[in-house]
C-alpha cells in the first residue's frame, strides 16, 4: 500500500477513523509515521479537518521535543500527513507497564514534555488534548510531542465546531476547557498538571476506578487533588509544589504557559540529582521493560582512590601534607584580604559564594509586599533594597500574597543590564491586620 511517495509498512496506531503506519520515502528512503483516513470515512468529513489542523500547526514548530512534519497532501480519498519517526514508545505504554516512576525520573519526563508543549505555546499554538497518548520517549532520552489534531492555533481556524465534536474523556482536561472556554496555554499546563501528578503517584488526581466521565468532570471543577506526600510519600516537596500549581483551579493561578513550569520543574530536578535528563528518561523505558537499562546507569560507583593514592606516594606523604597546609592557608589569607564571606557586585547585589559567569540584575517594586519567586525558587521577601543577580537570559518571576492571586512576569536580562518591574498585588480584601506588613522571610530567602 502507497501515499504518495511512501510505502507503508505496517499500521502502528488506530484511533476512530484515522490510522497510523510506519513508512519509507522510495527515493530519500528516510522512515516517517504517516496518518490517514481509513477508507470508510468522508474525505470532507471532520476527522479529515483534523489531519490539516494537525499539520498546519506542526508547519509552526521547529523544536527537538515536538515530531516534526515532512509531508502534507490533499487528496480525493482525503488528507493524509507525514512525520517524523522518533521510534520509541508512546508514554501510555510506559504508563501502562511502569505506572509509577522515581520522582526524578517523572521529573525528566515532564520537563521534557514541557518544552515541547512550551515551544507551542510561543508559536501560538495550543494543543487542548494532551494525555499520555501525545508523547513518545525514545531510547536515547528523547521526549517528543505529537497528535495535534485537536491543536488551537492562534490566527488559525477556530477549533471548535469545526470537526473536533468531542476533545475526549474529561480525565486531563481542565476546569475551563469542560466549561467551554476559549482555548489557552493555561488549560495546557492543567492537562500537564495532571500528567505530572500520575507520572509521581502512580493514579490520576480526579480519575478513581469505574468513575463515570461526568463524575471526573464534576471533581475536575471542584475537588482538590489529594496531597502528594499522602499518595507518594517519597515524592520531595518541591515537585509537589509544581504539580499542585499546575493543578489550581484558576488558571491565573497556574504557570502563565508549560515553558515556565519546565524551568520550575528543572529547578526542583537539579536540586534532586545531576543525572543527566536522557539518561532518567530511558531509565523509565527501563522500568517498562521496553528498553534496555541506559549505559552505565545500573553500575555501582566507582570506588574511592584516596587509599590507592597514598600507597602510591608512600614516604613522601609529609612532604606533600605540608605542601597541602601551604596552600591552604594561603587560600584562606587571600579569602580575608578580599573581604570573604558572600561576594558583591558593584551594584550592592548579593552573590552567593561560588556563584559564577556574568550577571544581570532586576529590581522589584511591589505594593503592597509579596514573596519573590524566580524561576520557581523563593528568593526573598520585599522590599527589597537591593537587585536581585541572575544569570543572563529568560527569567519567570512570581510574585504571592496571601489576599491576592499570583502576578507573573516574564523578563529577559542582559549581561550587567538592570530590568525594573513594578508590581501591584490586586488585592482581593483589606487584610485583617493593615498594618501587619510582610511575613518574616522564609527559611529558604536569601539573607
Amino acid at each position: 500500500m502507497r501515499l504518495g511517495p511512501y510505502r507503508l509498512l505496517e499500521e502502528v496506531d488506530r484511533l476512530g477513523v484515522t490510522a497510523t503506519w510506519r513508512a519509507v520515502h522510495d527515493q530519500l528512503g528516510r522512515r516517517a509515521l504517516v496518518k490517514a483516513l481509513r477508507p470508510a470515512a468522508s474525505p470532507t468529513s471532520g476527522f479529515a479537518r483534523e489531519i490539516e489542523r494537525e499539520a498546519a500547526a506542526l508547519a509552526r514548530l521547529d523544536h527537538d521535543g515536538v515530531v516534526r512534519l515532512y509531508d502534507f497532501e490533499r487528496t480525493d480519498a482525503g488528507p493524509w500527513l507525514a512525520v517524523e519517526d522518533p521510534g520509541g514508545f508512546s508514554l501510555a505504554d510506559v504508563i501502562a507497564k511502569a505506572p509509577k516512576l522515581a520522582p526524578e525520573v517523572a521529573a525528566a519526563i515532564a520537563i521534557g514534555a514541557a518544552r515541547g508543549l512550551g515551544h507551542a505555546h510561543e508559536r501560538g499554538v495550543v494543543h487542548r488534548h494532551l494525555s499520555p497518548r501525545a508523547f513518545t520517549l525514545t531510547p536515547a532520552g528523547a521526549v517528543k510531542l505529537g497528535d495535534l489534531g485537536a491543536a488551537h492555533l492562534d490566527g488559525g481556524p477556530a477549533a471548535a465546531g469545526d470537526g473536533v465534536e468531542a476533545i475526549g474523556p474529561p480525565d486531563y482536561l481542565a476546569p475551563e476547557q469542560i466549561l467551554g472556554d476559549p482555548p489557552a496555554a493555561p488549560a495546557d499546563v492543567f492537562s500537564l498538571g495532571v500528567l505530572f501528578y500520575e507520572l509521581l503517584a502512580g493514579v490520576r488526581p480526579f480519575t478513581t476506578e469505574g468513575a463515570a466521565s461526568a463524575d471526573v468532570a464534576r471533581r475536575i471543577r471542584g475537588a482538590l487533588p489529594a496531597s502528594l506526600r499522602d499518595v507518594a510519600p517519597g515524592v520531595p516537596p518541591s515537585l509537589e509544589r509544581v504539580a499542585l500549581r499546575c493543578l489550581a483551579k484558576r488558571p491565573e493561578e497556574r504557570y502563565p504557559d508549560a515553558r515556565a513550569v519546565a524551568v520550575a520543574i528543572g529547578v526542583a530536578l537539579g536540586e534532586l540529582t545531576s543525572t543527566p535528563e536522557a539518561t532518567l528518561v530511558a531509565r523509565a523505558l527501563a522500568a517498562a521493560r521496553l528498553a534496555p537499562e541506559p549505559l552505565g546507569s545500573g553500575l555501582a560507583p566507582p570506588p574511592p582512590r584516596s587509599r590507592s593514592l597514598l600507597r602510591s606516594l608512600g614516604p613522601e606523604i609529609p612532604a606533600f601534607a605540608a605542601l597541602l597546609a601551604i596552600l591552604v592557608v594561603g587560600v584562606i589569607g587571600l579569602d580575608r584580604a578580599l573581604g570573604g564571606g558572600a561576594r558583591s557586585d558593584p551594584r550592592g547585589a548579593a552573590q552567593p559564594r561560588g556563584l559564577a559567569g556574568p550577571r544581570g540584575y532586576v529590581r522589584v517594586l511591589v505594593r503592597p509586599w509579596a514573596e519573590v519567586l524566580v524561576d520557581g525558587e523563593l528568593v526573598d521577601v520585599t522590599p527589597i533594597g537591593r537587585p536581585l543577580s541572575v544569570a543572563p537570559g529568560r527569567h519567570y518571576l512570581t510574585f504571592r500574597h496571601p489576599v491576592a492571586p499570583d502576578e507573573q512576569r516574564t523578563v529577559d536580562v542582559a549581561v550587567a543590564q538592570t530590568v525594573l518591574l513594578d508590581v501591584s498585588m490586586r488585592l482581593l480584601r483589606a487584610p485583617r491586620i493593615p498594618d501587619a506588613g510582610p511575613p518574616p522571610p522564609h527559611p529558604s530567602a536569601s539573607p
